[in-house]
């Protein structure tokens, strides 16, 4: 959808901006506003500001009043007076963007009195003359109602259909000394000039840290928009970060699959849309371990469509041609530091030799030079004034500084302490706390969670975060609504804390995190705005704090990233951090506590999820065995006991499970009263399992009053409550009753394709008993692409080898048997037969269906007239297979 600028003064017009705001909202519009500009600002400042703001929207909504507004500072001679809102006018014009104009009439009612000098006045008449004059179209208004009438006609088309993330703007003419190494990148990636859009080159940027690799790959997608379909760009530090960030891209690209919750399914979206598409240009960042290194050649080796861009320390890779980047030259990173302060600095005759010099001191590396441009322009210094002020910082850098120890140069060493003892307090310790997350966006919600207890140093967070920015120690993101903390400059801060200190600045980060995490990660409407921005800076987080041994709050945190992941559908990692949580609750509090059994219980759930029955018998069982010391009526012996019962059915063993399931009925009720969720959860359980057993007269009350307390607590857009329908509705079609399921079941899917997204795991469940309801119903035409659908969802999910794989597997076989595909469904109906044998290899129990399905598939093979001898030979091939993958 397209993004819309609103341009209008806050003194006389905040509400009717908040009219367009609201307009544009309602038509699913992505809106804009620059409503916060520092009252003092130079005019180089708010122009690339404002630049940066506008440059990614469609168009601009311009309104124009009586009162002129403020203006920026330090305007250069022959540049016209404009307001902060003329030049919004003017960018949008300049970028060529839709451009509105509403102007409003003298007897329009402002919302504060305007009080301004006469020449001010006299600048916003003519300004409002230039809006009126000619042939251009213009709308004029006097009440926020009838300003919203005229909204009513407007149609804003997309004027930027290019997808792209990159994460800055392009700084413009003060991208200095790059030029040969540009070009020569330009060859590396272009060896085949026929068409550019359909050649694959592949390149890695390597070099020390702080020399521009990221810098100078944004200004190459920058410099070469024009030539390409999409503009990437994904952080590649770890395997799973690159997993993340191709995941990220799903939205970028407008793929079905950005509402997809598993990360597996989003990863290989991406990766698919790359593969089958041309021209795209992607930066590959900060590829620096060889963890790093091997996951990226593997996704290359898929990828020959488009241009690739590494950033990376490593100089050696297998079939992609290192170029490496040295710093700038002494003339170029001269002139970088005279632009960057120009009007913003005390001057001198010499201030050519003494920006020279000082990019000699700082080695030219791009980010110690932007860091003393900001501190130069921060305080009006001249450049012989601040060089000054680094070789005092020098000297005392020189007695930590280790270069074998540390990742990056002195001279950005020296630049960082410079910086820093110039710093407020706010500032420096809120680098303090913010070093120990990711460097990726910090969204300023979680930061302002920042809370100061007894004997800490406090901290003004607004204060802190505006030192940050102004002294380039970090950058604001889209809207202002997150920060970015450069990578060394974090590690920085990290090796510069005493070390007595370390633990209590990241006790405090690990605080905010815990305040910021106050949503069931379980629940997906909490992670658009919470878990999903914050993951790497919870993975961050909790690898740190648990290396410092800070174990109690940590171990929450863990919790919520493993079930984050859990839910997301990366059972991998949330295995790993789900493991190390059980050894910290055990570590903390011993063999025996309640925290152990909820950990034993989650990890134990997530082994049954992937198949692992076997492994996660002994974790049941010692979770009941613990929640029992503590009174045979607590609400952890329900949860025990019924993960017990579940676990006892998917080995087979039905008639076990029904005790326990009625026991962990009724301390649940006992507990919480007979119309609590938990209660809903175990009476569905219940009611399933007596659905299975056959005694549906019993089961169908029993999911009713489930359903009626779900949909009553939860609301009727819950996943919880699709749970319920899903179940009755199965009941119901048990029963012969499929025109009363249909609609139920319907709901449930609709229900959880919008809350969890249309590749996960419990939608194919859905499908598959959609599509078996309407089989049922003789309407096979209907069910087939469900059931092929629902089989696609859990390949992906789980892999190739999965239980449930088999029975979707089973349920599309079954259905190409009615409509005499007998070839098909065979070819499916044997490798469902294989994983169920393969189940009794590896949990030592028979899977409840193996029996009934090797007997359809025997019946089949008669079907198709296949030889008596040759049905057994089949199947002990089957089992000799299934032998074979198990080993």
């Amino acid at each position: 959808m397209p993004s819309v600028f609103v341009s209008a003064t806050s003194r006389d017009l905040r509400s009717y901006r908040r009219v367009v705001a609201e307009w544009a909202r309602e038509r699913g519009y992505t809106v804009v506003v620059q409503d916060d500009f520092p009252v003092q600002c130079d005019h180089a400042s708010i122009v690339r500001m404002l630049t940066e703001r506008i440059a990614p929207c469609d168009a601009v909504v311009h309104l124009a009043g009586l009162y002129y507004g403020f203006e920026p500072t330090d305007r250069p001679d022959a540049v016209p007076r404009r307001s902060y809102t003329q030049l919004e006018y003017d960018l949008g014009k300049e970028l060529k963007r839709q451009v509105f104009r509403f102007v409003a009439r003298e007897d329009y009612a402002p919302d504060q009195p305007i009080e301004q000098e006469a020449d001010r006045a006299e600048l916003q008449r003519r300004h409002r003359e230039r809006l009126t004059s000619g042939d251009q179209l213009y709308y004029e208004f006097s009440t926020p109602d009838e300003l919203r009438r005229l909204l009513d006609a407007l149609e804003i088309r997309p004027t930027i259909s290019r997808p792209q993330n990159l994460p800055f703007r392009s700084i413009g003419s003060l991208f200095k000394g790059r030029d040969a190494f540009l070009a020569r990148l330009r060859d590396v990636l272009v060896t085949k000039p026929t068409h550019v859009a359909a050649v694959t080159a592949k390149h890695a940027i390597h070099g020390l840290g702080g020399v521009g690799k990221t810098r100078l790959a944004i200004e190459y997608g920058w410099r070469f928009a024009q030539e390409y379909t999409a503009l990437l760009f994904v952080t590649a530090d770890s395997p799973s970060g690159l997993d993340r960030g191709l995941a990220d891209l799903c939205a970028v690209l407008g793929l079905p699959e950005r509402d997809a919750r598993e990360l597996p399914v989003q990863t290989a979206a991406a990766t698919r849309w790359l593969r089958d598409h041309a021209g795209w240009f992607l930066i590959l960042d900060n590829v620096d371990t060889p963890e790093a290194e091997s996951a990226v050649e593997a996704l290359l080796r898929d990828l020959d469509s488009g241009h690739v861009v590494l950033t990376s320390r490593l100089a050696d890779w297998s079939g992609v041609e290192a170029l490496p980047l040295d710093v700038l030259d002494p003339e170029a990173a001269r002139d970088f530091l005279l632009e960057r302060t120009a009007d913003k600095r005390r001057t001198t005759p010499d201030d050519a030799a003494e920006a020279l010099a000082l990019a000699a001191d700082v080695d030219g590396l791009a980010l110690a030079l932007e860091q003393a441009a900001a501190f130069v322009v921060k305080h009006r210094l001249r450049f012989a004034d601040y060089r000054a002020r680094w070789r005092e910082q020098e000297a005392k850098v020189l007695e930590w500084y280790d270069p074998h120890a540390m990742k990056y140069p002195k001279s950005v060493a020296v630049t960082w302490q410079t910086s820093l003892d110039r710093m407020s307090d706010d500032g420096r310790r809120l680098l303090n706390v913010l070093c120990w997350l990711s460097p990726d966006p910090i969204p300023r919600g979680l930061i302002e969670k920042l809370t100061t207890e007894d004997g800490e140093p406090a901290i003004d967070v607004e204060t802190g975060l505006a030192d940050l920015t102004t002294y380039s120690l970090a950058k604001w993101g889209d809207n202002a609504e997150s920060v970015v903390v450069h990578r060394l400059v974090e590690e920085i801060t990290r090796y510069r804390l005493p070390k007595d200190e370390r633990v209590s600045w990241l006790t405090r980060a690990v605080r905010m995190v815990n305040d910021f995490l106050e949503y069931d990660p379980s629940d997906v409407r909490s992670w658009p705005g919470v878990y999903d921005p914050c993951q790497n800076h919870l993975a961050a987080i909790v690898r740190r704090a648990d290396a410092y041994g800070i174990t109690a709050s940590t171990a929450r945190l863990m919790n919520l990233l493993a079930i984050y992941l859990h839910t997301r559908g990366d059972y991998a990692e949330a295995e790993r951090v789900m493991r190390r949580e059980l050894a910290i609750e055990e570590e903390q509090f011993g063999n025996d506590h309640p925290n152990v059994a909820v950990a034993l219980g989650n990890l134990a759930s997530l082994l049954h999820a992937t198949g692992r029955l076997a492994d996660a018998e002994p974790l049941v069982r010692r979770a009941l065995a613990i929640s029992e010391r503590f009174g045979s009526g607590d609400p952890g012996v329900a949860a025990a006991l019924d993960n017990l019962a579940q676990w006892l059915i998917g080995t087979g063993r039905l008639a076990e499970a029904e005790p326990l399931f009625r026991r962990a009925l009724a301390i649940s009720e006992q507990n919480f009263g007979s119309s609590h969720p938990t209660v809903a959860i175990r009476l569905n359980n219940l009611g399933q399992w007596l659905r299975a057993a056959g005694r549906l007269d019993e089961a169908e009350p029993l999911l009713r009053r489930a359903l009626a307390i779900l949909d009553g607590c939860l609301g009727g857009d819950h996943s919880g409550v699709a749970v319920a329908l899903n179940n009755l509705a199965m009941l119901l079609c048990a029963t012969g009753r499929l025109a009363e399921a249909e609609p139920l079941q319907r709901r449930a899917l609709a229900i959880d394709e919008r809350t969890l997204g249309s590749s996960h795991p419990n939608v194919a469940v859905r499908l598959s008993n959609l599509g078996q309801l309407l089989k049922a119903a003789g309407r096979l035409a209907e069910a087939e692409p469900l059931q092929r659908r629902a089989l696609a969802i859990d390949e992906r999910a789980f892999g190739s080898s999965h239980p449930n794989v088999a029975l979707r597997l089973v349920n599309l076989a079954k259905l190409l048997q009615d409509t005499n595909r007998l070839r098909e469904a065979e070819s499916l109906l044997r490798r469902g037969v294989v994983l169920f044998l393969r189940f009794r290899i590896h949990t030592g129990f028979p899977h409840p269906h193996r029996d009934a399905v090797v007997e359809g598939y025997r019946l089949l093979l008669d079907r198709m007239e296949v030889p008596a001898e040759e049905i057994e030979q089949r199947l002990r091939q089957c089992e000799d297979e299934a032998r074979h993958d198990d080993a």
